[in-house]
């Protein structure tokens, strides 16, 4: 069991908790972003409404690969 630093207030929604989590009250947002969604919002792929309404899981990000050149056949 992952220990949580969010205790879940009645009627809180936790998004993520196995990423860091996301706790969301009627009071508004507390606790820490997860870093998976921290990035995204960072980089412009979502906005906070897009992760309130995120699914529960996390999609797992592709892995960006660089294409590394094939050697040339002497």
């Amino acid at each position: 069991m992952p220990q949580y630093l969010i205790k879940p207030t009645p009627g809180a929604k936790v998004r993520n908790p196995d990423q860091g989590g996301v706790l969301l009250t009627d009071e508004g947002w507390t606790g820490d972003w997860s870093p998976y969604w921290q990035k995204r919002l960072d980089d412009h792929e979502v906005t906070r409404e897009e992760v309130v309404e995120a699914p529960e899981e996390t999609p797992v990000p592709p892995v960006k690969t660089p294409a590394t050149p094939k050697p040339k056949a002497e």
